[in-house]
């Protein structure tokens, strides 16, 4: 019982084909065409418009879920009437056979229910253990999306998408409480080159690697100063609670020069 809602973005193969037929199969799939590419950001955020059920969840076109994601998922926040959203553990993959190992969900997955420690948890989590995709593309209950409109920076990393799954999740995590999964049950593809040694680098290159587009194009962005401005919105938390929160976001900026990941 669900509807996969397609929204094609001028794609200029024959995914429109494919598509097309597909939903002449299956009355559970809608599929748009847009009439030009709108770019990443509008695609996105054109589903606000079209989510009409309880539940939703972000997908990507190239990565896979397994059959019962949707039906362990949608159980556990049926179970859990006071939790925003529900996901499950996951792998990389790539189309010549590599894969990763499940993930530890203590590293990306808050399990706090108390909401300044369940926010503090998920603040000092790490991007490169899934604080961003993963739990971008759990099931969410609707009440997440409304009033979350997605914004081109003039930062384009990448898209001009600026890190917003993390603000997303961090706002959608100040609603509510999470639940998990620990099955894999979502797939997600990799590069190949993902797998293999990274190429070495001459020592110019190394420098603005670690110094410029690790560090400081992360400070400049409009990332962590959202941040801030969220955490100052949520009411439920005291003036105090709030201020830590603030810190504890300067503290990861700060992160960024000894660990160059946030």
């Amino acid at each position: 019982n669900f509807e996969l809602v397609i929204s094609d973005n001028a794609s200029p193969d024959n995914t429109e084909e494919i598509c097309r037929a597909y939903a002449k199969k299956d009355p559970r799939i809608t599929y748009i065409r847009q009439k030009e590419n709108i770019g990443y950001t509008a695609n996105v955020n054109f589903f606000r418009t079209r989510i009409l059920g309880e539940y939703f969840v972000w997908m990507c076109d190239d990565d896979l879920f397994a059959p019962t994601f949707l039906e362990k998922c949608v159980a556990l926040l049926d179970a859990h009437p006071e939790s925003i959203m529900a996901g499950a553990n996951v792998i990389d993959f790539d189309d010549i056979g590599n894969r990763t190992p499940a993930r530890d969900p203590n590293k990306f997955y808050p399990s706090e229910r108390d909401l300044y420690r369940r926010l503090k948890q998920y603040t000092f989590f790490y991007e490169s253990d899934g604080k961003d995709l993963f739990m971008f593309c759990a099931v969410w209950r609707r009440e997440a999306i409304l009033n979350f409109i997605f914004v081109n920076y003039f930062i384009r990393y990448p898209y001009n998408w600026d890190f917003q799954d993390m603000n997303f999740v961090f706002r959608g995590l100040a609603k509510g409480t999470s639940e998990f999964v620990n099955e894999v049950l979502f797939f997600k593809r990799a590069k190949s080159d993902s797998f293999v040694p990274s190429k070495k680098k001459s020592l110019p290159k190394k420098i603005y690697d670690s110094l410029v587009y690790s560090r400081l194009r992360r400070l400049f962005t409009p990332f962590f100063y959202k941040r801030m401005r969220q955490i100052l919105k949520v009411k439920e938390l005291s003036l105090w609670q709030r201020k830590k929160l603030i810190l504890w976001t300067f503290f990861v900026m700060s992160r960024l020069f000894w660990k160059r990941k946030i």
